[in-house]
């Protein structure tokens, strides 16, 4: 009896560990100004509550995916063949995701993906067994286009809870992101209608 109570508090600290991680990263994402430094923070930070084996960013806007992050690289680079590859997947995924989805080749198959963006997935594929991809899309807003993807990949299976884990992250993340961009155009759009005032 002892012994049950005991991994039931453990299960508790474990849940409780996780959600005030949840919550710090969600808190110190509003305080990352731009779309770089939040992406930065997303595909690296995060791994803190979700052991996760790669991570990247992707802006959608403009009609041309963008990368704005990967973990581990100091620098964003758009043409590795895994950063040119992802960017091709993800412009076939941008119009149809509506929440986080778990992307396997079934998935693909099931909306007639080419097979441009089936080699890219399995390139990106090859040494993880997991992909999931959470669109954030800008609140209140009915432009498809205004739209970043963040790709989350396992190597191994994923631990279970995970995805309700990713998206708890995901509802600060696309709140904070989305806040500093039009946080950033009202300021320099009101910059720039004081300028037509003065003269």
């Amino acid at each position: 009896m002892v012994m049950a109570e005991s991994n039931e508090v453990k299960a508790l600290k474990g849940k409780l560990t996780v959600l005030s991680g949840v919550l710090r990263l969600g808190h110190e994402a509003f305080r990352r100004r731009g779309a770089t430094a939040l992406g930065w923070h997303i595909v690296n930070n995060s791994r803190l509550v979700v052991r996760f084996d790669r991570s990247a960013l992707v802006d959608m806007r403009g009609g041309r995916p963008r990368m704005v992050a990967a973990m581990g690289q100091a620098e964003s680079n758009g043409n590795t063949e895994y950063a040119l590859s992802l960017l091709r997947l993800c412009t076939f995924l941008g119009s149809r995701l509506s929440e986080r989805t778990l992307v396997d080749e079934t998935w693909l198959n099931g909306y007639e993906a080419p097979e441009s963006v089936l080699e890219a997935f399995r390139y990106i594929n090859s040494s993880m067994k997991a992909c999931i991809v959470i669109p954030l899309r800008e609140p209140e807003s009915d432009d498809p286009d205004r739209l970043f993807l963040w790709v989350v990949e396992f190597a191994q299976e994923m631990p279970p809870n995970v995805e309700s884990v990713i998206q708890l992250l995901a509802e600060s993340y696309n709140d904070a992101l989305w806040s500093s961009i039009n946080y950033r155009k009202r300021l320099f759009g009101g910059w720039f209608q004081r300028g037509k005032r003065f003269r």
